[in-house]
């Protein structure tokens, strides 16, 4: 006969923790779904702020090519009207040349008429005087050096300035690049009396030959109306470049006036800018700083006579990846 087993099952101690497949089969359900449930809404989060963080990021940038563009109109405002007070007075000249060729010098004296042209174009605070500058001989038969300079000081006062012979402008480069291309050009940024400045030239053409040059001076130290800082982006920064990527107006530090951009930062880097700029219209590009920093910049053309001049808003890779987060947790939570 077998023996009776009289081994007894050791009854659960307190506390013993019964492991899962132990549990009945509706409590295992139970834990499925509960996971299954947190893994969806996992995958629901992350590709919920994965197109939420690509549309804010694209809402940023949207907000930088906004600035870059807002800045550029300033600009061309500037440049406009440059070239709107150069044209009032190239038409006066040119009218004055044609009744000249067709009636003659009658020998008659009288003021000079260009201290009568109202200047009423030179109302814009970056503008601080005009100039017009003319080739030997050929203002008036009795004069063989004539030029005129009126400031802004000037236009009120109802005046004007005389800045000598030929041979201490004409080969100066605001004289100089507009009379021999006969096309309206621009000199680097240069310092004149404690402010930096650049000059705006355009060349006086009647029939084929250079008569003289009018040249506006813009001060880019009023260029205080941009804007350049945003209580959210607090790295940001703006630049104005001319078509030799030449700095003419910098937020952050006047020093870079005057600098090209190839020379601040490598070539690799550069190349990904020039690729942007040769294409002519607006664009953004991340590169490194000159201290290695990485950015991101928006660019926007301005049309500056004949020439294109790029507004830019720059912002940091770091600042950018900050507030994009910030506002995905802000929509999520």
């Amino acid at each position: 006969m077998k023996e009776k087993d009289t081994t007894k099952k050791q009854p659960k101690q307190q506390g013993q923790v019964t492991k899962f497949r132990d549990k009945n089969l509706s409590y295992k359900i139970s834990v499925a779904v509960s996971l299954l449930l947190v893994i969806c809404l996992t995958v629901m989060i992350v590709i919920s702020a994965t197109i939420a963080g690509k549309s804010l990021s694209n809402t940023v940038s949207g907000e930088f090519e906004g600035i870059a563009t807002e800045n550029g109109l300033k600009v061309q405002a500037v440049i406009d009207t440059a070239a709107n007070t150069a044209d009032t007075i190239q038409s006066y000249l040119l009218d004055k040349y044609a009744d000249y060729e067709k009636n003659g010098y009658s020998g008659a004296t009288e003021k000079s008429a260009i201290y009568d042209v109202e200047l009423q174009e030179m109302n814009n605070d970056q503008i601080d005087g005009v100039g017009v500058f003319f080739e030997p001989d050929a203002f008036d038969p009795a004069i063989k050096d004539y030029t005129v300079y009126v400031s802004t000081d000037d236009a009120a006062k109802g005046t004007a300035q005389s800045y000598g012979a030929y041979s201490s402008y004409g080969s100066q480069d605001y004289y100089k690049n507009a009379a021999t291309s006969q096309k309206a050009s621009f000199t680097d940024p240069y310092e004149d009396q404690g402010s930096k400045m650049f000059s705006a030239s355009f060349p006086i053409v009647y029939n084929g030959k250079t008569q003289g040059v009018i040249f506006v001076d813009i001060n880019i130290e009023k260029f205080s109306n941009l804007r350049t800082t945003d209580s959210k982006y607090p790295n940001m920064y703006v630049d104005i470049v001319n078509d030799q990527s030449m700095i003419i107006y910098d937020s952050e530090s006047s020093d870079y006036i005057g600098t090209r951009l190839d020379s601040l930062i490598s070539s690799k880097e550069y190349a990904k800018i020039q690729s942007g700029i040769d294409k002519g219209d607006r664009f953004s590009v991340s590169t490194k700083k000159d201290d290695g920093s990485s950015i991101v910049r928006y660019y926007t053309p301005i049309d500056a006579v004949g020439e294109t001049w790029w507004a830019t808003s720059a912002l940091s890779k770091a600042d950018l990846s900050k507030s994009t987060v910030q506002l995905v947790l802000i929509m999520i939570l």
